[in-house]
């Protein structure tokens, strides 16, 4: 291989890690579905870190996760800049809402962002994954 396309190659893995690095933790954006058609349609981010639920709107785990945690946990929970979430088990429950909380890492706390039925709920739907 010769010395540019290592260049390039090494530009690139550091773009790449860049970008991977900096979509943990920061803003979000957010699939919701259009009310005229239903149809799914991706909202920019609005606020820096966690983004909350509409007040009102109910816990739904699945959702908050999709949000919030997926661009670092995968979207089944197999991991990529955080860790992998599947060994979890209703055992663990309660040290995961303590993260969720409070943060860990490069993982921003959801305390004051997402209520505590939020973080209830989107602990319960993390300890699900398998």
């Amino acid at each position: 291989m010769n010395r540019t396309r290592l260049s390039a190659l090494a530009l690139e893995a550091l773009v790449a890690l860049v970008l991977i690095v900096a979509g943990c933790g920061g803003g979000t954006t957010t699939t919701t579905a259009t009310p005229s058609t239903g149809v799914p349609s991706t909202a920019a981010p609005t606020t820096a870190g966690p983004t909350p639920s509409a007040p009102g709107a109910g816990a739904d785990g699945a959702a908050i996760y999709a949000a919030n945690c997926a661009r670092c946990h995968g979207a089944a929970g197999e991991g990529g800049v955080g860790p992998d979430l599947r060994p979890l088990t209703a055992d663990d429950t309660a040290s995961v809402v303590e993260k969720i909380k409070t943060g860990a890492d490069l993982m921003p706390p959801f305390a004051g962002t997402l209520t505590p039925e939020e973080i209830d709920a989107v602990a319960a739907y993390a300890v699900g994954l398998q």
